[in-house]
């Protein structure tokens, strides 16, 4: 995996989130053919396929962990300690909630009815419905455990800003194991789109 700092200036600092993915995606949301087209590398050249595998799944990570996005469709479990109106989940675009189980005043593992809460998709909320009360839980960091998925459904759907970001951080990527100077595909590129995509997808 490939982590720098310099390249991580929205990176999230909350260590109350508590997320954890619980299934990955699928697929990627760019393929081998796209990065090769943006290195200028034959289509028939294959002798970068396994290397290009692991910088493309490096760049998506890289970029879900600097921007709070699932780019790709995934399912996750996120554990807060008490129930409060407006539950915000770590992930966009959040596409459904599963479900939600909490340890009551009993300490015994229950699942919350979904004719207690909504969800509001657009700001990624859990919502108390109207005469509804959030049940006792007991006094514990993880009392409740929220299941979700977010991401796009597919690569089809992935915005195109997204992809230009990841094919660029591939790129740098690709130079940096070469001992390239990546004066094209520098961090402030990637910078540059990446604090687009976070004004874009906010909240």
């Amino acid at each position: 995996m490939y982590f720098f700092d310099e390249l991580s200036p929205y990176k999230q600092q909350d260590d109350l989130i508590r997320l954890t993915l619980a299934t990955g995606p699928s697929v990627e949301p760019i393929t081998k053919t796209e990065c090769k087209r943006h290195l200028s590398i034959a289509e028939s050249n294959t002798s970068h396929d396994n290397e290009l595998d692991v910088l493309i799944e490096s760049a998506r990570r890289k970029l879900e962990e600097d921007t709070g996005l699932a780019v790709i469709s995934q399912t996750y479990t996120q554990v807060f300690p008490v129930f409060v109106d407006g539950l915000r989940l770590a992930r966009s675009p959040l596409t459904a909630v599963s479900s939600i189980t909490y340890y009551d005043s009993a300490d015994v593992q229950q699942t919350l009815s979904t004719s207690v809460y909504g969800v509001d998709l657009p700001t990624r909320q859990i919502r108390l419905k109207s005469n509804q009360d959030w049940p006792d839980t007991y006094q514990r960091w993880d009392a409740i455990t929220v299941t979700f998925t977010a991401g796009y459904a597919s690569a089809s759907l992935v915005p195109a800003n997204i992809k230009h970001a990841l094919l660029t951080l591939v790129a740098y990527y690709f130079d940096l194991d070469r001992g390239d100077n990546p004066q094209a595909t520098s961090p402030r590129t990637y910078q540059h789109l990446i604090a687009n995509i976070t004004r874009a997808t906010y909240p």
